[in-house]
């Protein structure tokens, strides 16, 4: 493999800046001097320590998901981080997103109770429509040393099994991804997250709180013989879809090709965000 391939992979998340002008896929840069920035972030490749994945304290695993479960009356909504003060200022977040508190990186997303889920501002429900269970894996774009690493770190472990859904609740000025995939997320040979990615941006504080997302296989596309599995990514009323079908081929999402391309998925403007996603999507 090229290293342009592996620079493109290991960009994985660069800043899901969501905008009014429409969401900037996150494998580009959010500043103004892209290719600069690009460069400065990933000029050597290196992939991660293992001691940086550290961060069992906000590494989470739900339950499975089952197809028959309904929600709980006793469901009660929590605080992100179990409610510690940030102790970032507000330009830190403002320019790496919100990745946490500073020993629990990824408590800024969270499985939450059916019941409860619209009382966050940003969900995603996760529906398995495939025929066997799923695991997801979502993360930050910054990792826990605060490199452009997240994709190679667990913040969120789950498993939906096949027919049930699990909603997730994101704090806000969350940038990041989920990765799918059946029985467990697959990696590329250096160790980062594959399958299909559901990339996100909600409520940027640096683009006036609009919100972003897509479907992309740009990762599994970058080494040959990683699995693309579908993905059907959606506003709550279905109004505009980023799809990722089977094997590769999408409608308004980052497939292979693509990477360099801007203003697909969903572009949306300030307030609350109630995504679902189709896991296993096929058609």
């Amino acid at each position: 493999m090229h290293f342009s391939n592996v620079l493109l992979a290991a960009a994985g998340i660069i800043g899901a800046s969501a905008h009014p002008s429409g969401h900037a896929h996150l494998h580009r840069s959010a500043h103004a001097d892209k290719r600069g920035f690009y460069k400065a972030a990933h000029s050597k490749v290196t992939v991660p320590a293992t001691t940086t994945t550290t961060v069992a304290a906000a590494s989470t695993s739900a339950a499975v998901a089952s197809p028959a479960a309904t929600s709980s009356s006793s469901a009660v909504k929590k605080d992100f981080c179990a409610g510690l003060s940030k102790r970032a200022t507000a330009a830190d977040i403002a320019s790496t997103g919100n990745t946490g508190v500073e020993g629990h990186w990824g408590c800024n997303m969270m499985t939450v109770d059916e019941s409860i889920a619209s009382e966050y501002s940003y969900t995603t429900k996760f529906t398995n429509v495939d025929s066997e269970e799923y695991q997801v894996v979502c993360f930050n774009k910054i990792g826990p040393t605060g490199q452009i690493d997240g994709f190679w770190h667990a913040g969120l472990t789950f498993t939906v099994a096949a027919g049930a859904s699990q909603d997730v609740a994101f704090d806000s000025n969350t940038q990041g991804g989920c990765a799918f995939g059946p029985g467990e997320v697959p990696k590329t040979s250096w160790g980062e997250y594959a399958g299909t990615w559901i990339e996100f941006d909600f409520g940027s504080e640096r683009n006036n709180y609009w919100s972003g997302a897509d479907c992309s296989s740009l990762v599994a596309a970058s080494e040959s013989g990683q699995p693309i599995y579908g993905c059907n990514l959606c506003t709550e009323d279905k109004s505009t879809c980023s799809t990722i079908y089977p094997g590769g081929a999408g409608v308004n999402s980052f497939i292979a090709g693509t990477a360099a391309l801007d203003g697909l998925g969903l572009n949306l403007p300030a307030g609350d965000v109630h995504l679902t996603v189709e896991i296993g999507h096929a058609a």
